[in-house]
């Protein structure tokens, strides 16, 4: 799967916006996804996972998500495996905060750092 600057810049105004939600445990990857979906049109719930996973990786959001994205009895894909963890995306760390300021003045500034 291919990053997606905007879909970064969508999960962490998510979390900026509503980070320290569910009685501080964080909103949950099902939430952040129904909402960014609405806003951001046509992006999969494995595309939210994935760049979510990829926002908690960079150390952008204190949370943890869960990538086992196997298949449950009908197919459609598991969001938490009763085996594991809840995902969930709590607050934005200061590099969060500097990311989200830096994507906003210029979008292709993050795009462009590796």
């Amino acid at each position: 799967m291919k990053r997606d600057m905007s879909l970064i810049q969508a999960v962490l105004e998510h979390v900026e916006r509503y980070g320290g939600g569910v009685s501080a445990g964080g909103s949950s990857l099902s939430d952040i996804a129904t909402a960014i979906a609405l806003d951001a049109g046509e992006c999969s719930r494995s595309q939210v996972r994935y760049h979510a996973w990829l926002c908690v990786d960079a150390g952008f959001v204190d949370g943890h998500v869960n990538l086992d994205l196997g298949l449950d009895a009908q197919g459609p894909l598991r969001w938490d495996p009763p085996d594991h963890p809840k995902s969930c995306l709590r607050v934005l760390t200061w590099k969060g905060h500097d990311a989200l300021e830096e994507l906003r003045r210029d979008p292709p500034f993050l795009a462009n750092r590796d």
